[in-house]
């Protein structure tokens, strides 16, 4: 599978925007061809775990990776600064962030993601929590990234609790719906990922740019 990513911006007139405020959303499209992504590996994970970016710093903070290593998970700090971390799905080719959890909550180094019956918790190095996911109808068994990108908390029986698909940030991939209601929220800058300006939002008739 090969991927490229298209920046919503080459389709909206620029000259609206003020000079060096220009929206920073992005439309991730997959196509299928016959270049591969460079790793294979696992697609889940189970309870009781947790990751850091120190952690698993030979592998760049990356702790999972979709069944044909098109996407990966990782404690990852964009720009490479130390203060500002984020569990991000990324795709892997590309090196584009399609997706992250702690976006206004960024945590250091040492901060660390915990996969629990409870769900995804994510806290800095003192243990005060960030950012979590919501509480769950049932206990969580594992977290599994998919081929398409979409990270998903299952129970027991491989029935789907949570998946990121729900909660976009500033991209979408294709497989990906965006329902009524549901909004992008473009990012300050590419090393800052916190919420930025500019919305795109879902409406019954239309996609608005706010």
């Amino acid at each position: 599978m090969s991927s490229f990513p298209i920046s919503l911006a080459g389709g909206i007139n620029s000259s609206r925007f003020p000079k060096g405020r220009r929206p920073s959303l992005a439309i991730t499209l997959h196509i299928y061809g016959k270049l591969l992504s460079p790793m294979k590996t696992g697609e889940f994970i189970h309870t009781n775990f947790t990751a850091s970016n120190l952690q698993f710093i030979d592998n760049t903070g990356s702790f999972l990776f979709s069944c044909n290593g098109t996407f990966k998970a990782a404690m990852f700090n964009p720009g490479g600064q130390q203060t500002n971390f984020y569990l991000c799905i990324i795709h892997v080719v590309s090196d584009t962030i399609i997706w992250s959890a702690n976006r206004d909550a960024p945590i250091s180094n040492s901060g660390k993601m915990s996969l629990t019956a409870n769900g995804i918790n994510i806290t800095d190095q003192d243990g005060n929590f960030k950012w979590s996911t919501p509480p769950l109808q049932s206990l969580a068994s594992a977290l599994q990234l998919s081929e398409t990108g979409n990270l998903v908390l299952l129970d027991q029986f491989n029935g789907t609790l949570w998946e990121s698909f729900h909660y976009p940030t500033d991209t979408i991939v294709i497989g990906q719906n965006l329902v009524v209601g549901s909004f992008l929220s473009s990012t300050l800058s590419k090393d800052d990922l916190s919420t930025g300006d500019y919305r795109l939002a879902i409406t019954a008739s239309d996609a608005i740019l706010q």
